[in-house]
């Protein structure tokens, strides 16, 4: 009996241990400005973790351009470049793990 609850003990708290603790909240730790873009933009991203980012800049619910970067860990900026766009309203979508986590509109004037 002893060495059934042993056993399972070590599995509940392995299980435990292995899950991936989730608490960042990705709302407030990721901005982009401006909103209204002439010809490029800044992604500030403020949380420790490396993660392997995806964006995606949309019109009208059409993927215009996506683009994978890698964060290294602490805060980072990214500048993107976005003067080839045509003037109009876009959204940019954020992915973490295939998750979004993020989304802004933006005017490119």
């Amino acid at each position: 009996m002893k060495k059934k609850l042993l056993l399972l003990t070590f599995l509940f708290s392995s299980l435990i241990y292995s899950q991936e603790i989730t608490s960042i909240n990705y709302d407030s730790s990721i901005t982009f400005m401006p909103l209204e873009v002439s010809s490029s933009a800044v992604l500030m991203m403020d949380f420790i973790d490396y993660k392997e980012i995806k964006y995606a800049v949309t019109k009208n619910n059409e993927i215009v351009f996506t683009k994978e970067i890698t964060k290294n860990e602490g805060s980072q900026a990214l500048k993107m470049d976005l003067s080839s766009l045509d003037k109009g309203t876009y959204d940019i979508h954020i992915y973490i793990n295939g998750t979004e986590v993020k989304k802004y509109t933006f005017k490119k004037v």
